[in-house]
Order: structure tokens, then sequence, then C-alpha cells
């Protein structure tokens, strides 16, 4: 069953030390969220289990998605048409299930990807291009009917940034109650000095989204992660076995 939230830790951008000391943190952006090596080699077992994952189904419409088991857990690729959804997903499951495209809107329905240990994948149509409304809506809805067994990955562009629409994404997964992890995708397009600017960026920037709908949330943070180059995906894989509940706490 999925668990966790964005992170923790004192304000980052409020209290000058924190964010000196996150600063230091990010002496190697790819590490960003502080996990072990001896989590990250256990993490590399508990991932070769959930393999190899096989196409399930595409759903166009909520009243279409497949059923899932009590014990079964979804974890969602959400974000902006373009922010390299479906190349991280193939990254991520070391083989080509889901078609990628150079061409915004390509994602048309929810499609599903089965793993062994209970685990699923869902990739999303991205938001930002066609009706918005719709997308945001068809979100919205698919987290209320997966509460609870539901846990999301926030993708971000790291050479644009934040934009309105991932914060209108980042607000249904505080309102839902979703656990969460926020990656900033194509980070091999910036260089070192530049991409920490952008995770701090991003830091503070979500941060204050979340304390305004709960002012003892815990700072966000945000891991850096490059499909191309096989960067950030060791820590992505142990963030999704963590809110999946794979990882034992």
């Amino acid at each position: 069953m999925p668990r966790g939230g964005g992170g923790g830790g004192g304000r980052v951008g409020r209290l000058p030390t924190a964010l000196a000391f996150r600063v230091l943190q990010l002496a190697d952006p790819y590490a960003s969220l502080g996990i072990a090596p001896a989590v990250l080699q256990k993490v590399s077992s508990l991932w070769s289990e959930t393999l190899p994952f096989k196409f399930l189904t595409s759903a166009p419409k909520l009243n279409a998605v497949p059923p899932l088991a009590v014990d079964q857990a979804e974890v969602v690729l959400m974000g902006a048409s373009n922010v390299g959804k479906s190349t991280l997903l193939n990254a991520l499951l070391g083989t080509k299930l889901a078609y990628t495209s150079k061409t915004p809107g390509h994602t048309k329905m929810l499609n599903f990807f089965q793993g062994q240990r209970h685990l699923r994948v869902v990739d999303v149509p991205g938001y930002g291009f066609g009706s918005h409304q719709h997308q945001m809506t068809l979100l919205g809805d698919y987290f209320h009917n997966r509460q609870g067994h539901a846990c999301a990955c926030l993708l971000i562009d790291a050479k644009k940034g934040i934009k309105d629409l991932d914060l209108a994404a980042f607000s249904l997964l505080l309102e839902h109650f979703i656990p969460y992890r926020v990656l900033l995708t194509k980070a091999d397009r910036l260089p070192v000095g530049p991409l920490r600017e952008r995770i701090l960026e991003c830091e503070q920037t979500l941060t204050l989204s979340a304390q305004e709908f709960n002012p003892a949330t815990s700072p966000v943070l945000v891991q850096p992660v490059s499909a191309k180059q096989r960067k950030g995906l060791d820590q992505v894989r142990a963030s999704i076995c963590e809110m999946s509940g794979l990882l034992p706490p």
C-alpha cells in the first residue's frame, strides 16, 4: 500500500541555515534525496523482483480502469506534455513498453503496466495540450477512485521549471492526500550549477505551495533524473519502492 509524502526536514527558503545546508547536500544533484548506498543496493534487488512489467490495458475513461487487489499499488507518472514521461517509464522498467513521441499530446488514455509484487505503473495523458480542464478532471477523478492505492511521480522539465499547470497538478496530489515524489526530467540538459539552482527553486516554490495547504507540511524535496544518461534512475526506483510499500520503513 502506498505511503510517504514529499520530504522532511526544516523549512527550505525560510531559514537561511537550512537553505545553506541544503546547498551542501546538493554537491551531487542526483543524490538530492540523500538515499544511503545500502538502501539503493537493497532497492536494486527489490526492483528486480518486480520485473518484467507487461502492458496491461489502456483506459479512455475512469470507468474502464482495471480493478485493483487489496494489497496492490499503482504508481502514476504525471506531468506536462513532452516532459518525458514515456521515455522515463521505459528507462525505469528496462524495456520499451511505452510509445515515445516528440508530438505533444500523444498519450490519450490511461496506460497501465503490470509488474510483479502487486506493482503497477500508470502513464497518464500529459497536461498542457488540448483541454486542460478535462485533463485535470481526469486526474482528480482517478486519484479519488484510487485513494489508498495510488502514489505519484510529478514530472517537471528541468530546463523549463515549474509552470502554473504543474502547480495545479501538485494541488491535486495534496487535495487527495496522494504520496508523491517530484522529479526533474531531462536534467542532463542543464550544467551542474544551474541544475542545483533549479532544484532549490522548485523545492522552495513547491514547499510554499504545500505549506499553504497544510502549514505543518515538511519541505518538498526534488530528485533530478536523466533517462538519456541513466542518472538518478536508482533514486527514482527507491522512491517508488518506498511509496508503494515494497521497501520496509
